[in-house]
């Protein structure tokens, strides 16, 4: 059998929902309780190197930082994983490098998850399809799922106890659409109060409108799949804008209320509505106070110039949509 001895070095982009995940049927398996929909970003990737470890135990740095709580116990559970199916026992090093920071919504623990899932599964000779990929990023983060295929992405809450049947495929490669643009509007870097994990076991636990919530994302799941593969923009953007909309409230109905959202984003989002009568847009939230816009093409740079005009302290980044995570040759090329 193929022994890998070497570093290797995945790299995977954060990837936006369409049809949001927000509620676990399984917490430690990160299994949702329905479908989610997403799409890969072209920019602000995630690289996950891993080598052999002359220690006595793993090492798990991002950023600079060695991983603790609650992170470090996922790196581990998927470790754990890779030499329970591989046979082997190294003790590995792992240095994670992300231009998003975490826990802003702008999915930047999924783009390290399924990095490093990407990684683990190349060092220790796994040969894992891509299924079975998004199934180990999932042990990560739950939206890590999303960040292992190629452009646009249908998670499937599966109905297996063992998760085996929860994963990400590609519905729509990330070339298929070209004029489609997405504009990160990043307002705040700070990681939010409550995480998205608390997020979703506080609504589940107490607001008593989860369970709607959770069989309207499963009836809505084929009707946006249908969107994304016809490329209407016009069905995706009534749709996605209002599964956005519908999960900030459903947040603020827990107890107590959880609001991820700033006066700076509210400000921003009247803005879009105002600039939505003239442009062909829509804007998503994920748990954060940051928004992120979907346009096409030929309303970009005015849609950018604009934000920039009336919120100068603000970030703005434009993306396409991208490829799932990949691994990385020595040269610096994509495998």
């Amino acid at each position: 059998m193929k022994r890998n001895s070497g570093p290797v070095m995945a790299q995977a982009p954060p990837n936006i929902a369409l049809l949001k995940y927000w509620g676990k049927r399984d917490s430690a398996l990160n299994l949702p309780v329905a479908d989610s929909l997403a799409v890969c970003l072209d920019d602000f990737h995630t690289t996950a190197k891993m080598q052999r470890a002359d220690a006595p135990a793993d090492s798990f740095v991002w950023n600079g930082q060695e991983m603790g709580p609650p992170y470090r116990s996922r790196f581990q559970r998927m470790v754990r994983f890779a030499r329970e199916r591989s046979a082997r026992d190294e003790v590995i090093q792992a240095e994670i490098k992300s231009t998003l920071p975490p826990r802003i919504g702008l999915a930047g623990s999924a783009a390290a998850m399924s990095a490093f899932a990407l990684a683990l599964s190349e060092f220790f000779d796994m040969g894992l399809h891509s299924r079975e990929l998004s199934a180990l990023a999932r042990m990560g983060s739950g939206s890590a799922a999303r960040s292992i295929p190629d452009g646009f992405t249908w998670w499937h809450r599966g109905h297996l106890t063992d998760g085996t049947d929860s994963f990400a495929e590609t519905i729509l490669s990330h070339d298929a659409w070209p004029e489609l643009r997405i504009l990160l509007i990043i307002l705040d870097t700070e990681g939010k109060r409550v995480s998205s994990t608390d997020g979703m076991v506080r609504v589940a636990q107490t607001s008593p409108h989860f369970e709607a919530w959770t069989h309207q994302c499963n009836f809505l799941a084929p009707i946006m799949l249908e969107a994304i593969q016809a490329q209407d923009f016009e069905k995706l953007s009534s749709l996605a804008q209002s599964n956005a909309q519908t999960m900030h409230a459903l947040c603020m109905t827990a107890q107590p209320p959880i609001v991820y959202v700033s006066s700076a984003t509210l400000r921003v989002l009247e803005h879009l509505e105002e600039l939505r009568r003239a442009h062909p847009l829509f804007y998503t939230l994920d748990a954060g106070p940051n928004p992120i816009v979907f346009t096409l093409d030929g309303s970009l740079s005015t849609i950018e110039s604009s934000l920039a005009a009336s919120f100068p302290r603000a970030s703005v980044q434009a993306c396409r949509p991208g490829p799932g995570a990949r691994i990385v040759k020595g040269n610096g090329a994509i495998k």
